[in-house]
């Protein structure tokens, strides 16, 4: 399955879209995903979890870079056999284990995992807490819990730009750096450290492209043309790309108020009863 072929999806939602294209990416890109393995200590000797998977790209590359045990889950089918298909193509299908599985609710028993990862995921929860306590659970008791999440690195946004992102991201709800690192202690870890990073247009489209293979790059590229197509020959396209236009006020304020965080925390080794 090439990227940008329709498989009859017509689900125009921002999840929806990805997972008919293929493709999906997070803020900080692989230089983040490579941040968090050092802050996590993400060895080959490590049992690792990541929420929210999407097409595997993360999971391919730490399965190459590290060679961990790694088990990699999201909520939506169509991007997990995107995800087994890549994992195929780069010759790594028994090194990642792919299931669905919700943040919320995660099927694995206490003490499990080593390091727990999730990048642009957590945002999306509806209940963060009760997605913070499950990582918490099946973390082994010093295992380590790393986020990549977006974040309001000037406060308060603008009322238009929360309302643009929860429109154009499925109600994502982003907080402020302070906002993580308080979901994450009160959650139960301790030593939870925060690193911040303002966004730019040209240092995100440098991370995007960091590390990506020339397969991955055209996997892109076919996808940006496959939308803009669509958007000329199908009202409902058009309608739904109406939702991802903000105002040039709006898009003038993104660059102000939003960034994102990477956010880690540890498993006590002794919990408190």
């Amino acid at each position: 399955m090439a990227a940008g072929e329709d498989v009859g999806s017509r689900d125009f939602t921002y999840f929806g879209i990805q997972s008919r294209w293929g493709v999906t990416k997070h803020l900080g890109g692989r230089k983040a995903t490579d941040r968090l393995v050092e802050l996590c200590s993400i060895t080959p000797d490590s049992r690792v979890l990541e929420i929210g998977c999407g097409v595997g790209i993360s999971a391919c590359h730490l399965a190459k870079k590290v060679g961990c045990s790694l088990t990699s889950v999201d909520l939506n089918e169509p991007m997990l056999t995107w995800a087994r298909k890549r994992a195929q193509r780069e010759r790594l299908s028994g090194l990642i284990t792919f299931r669905v599985a919700d943040a919320q609710h995660l099927p694995f028993g206490e003490d499990t995992f080593d390091a727990v990862i999730s990048e642009s995921v957590t945002a999306f929860a509806a209940d963060k807490g009760r997605a913070v306590s499950e990582y918490l659970r099946v973390l082994k008791p010093g295992g380590r819990v790393g986020l990549t999440e977006a974040s309001w690195v000037q406060s308060p946004p603008p009322t238009a730009l929360v309302e643009f992102f929860a429109r154009a991201m499925e109600g994502a709800a982003f907080l402020e750096p302070e906002g993580w690192t308080s979901l994450l202690a009160d959650g139960g870890f301790v030593d939870v450290r925060s690193e911040v990073f303002h966004l730019t247009a040209l240092g995100q489209l440098a991370s995007d492209l960091s590390g990506q293979s020339p397969r991955d790059v055209g996997d892109r590229l076919r996808a940006m043309g496959t939308f803009l197509r669509q958007v000329l020959t199908d009202v409902d396209m058009r309608r739904y790309a109406k939702t991802l236009m903000p105002s040039p006020r709006t898009m003038r304020d993104l660059f102000t108020y939003f960034g994102y965080g990477i956010y880690t925390g540890t498993k006590a080794r002794e919990q408190q009863p």
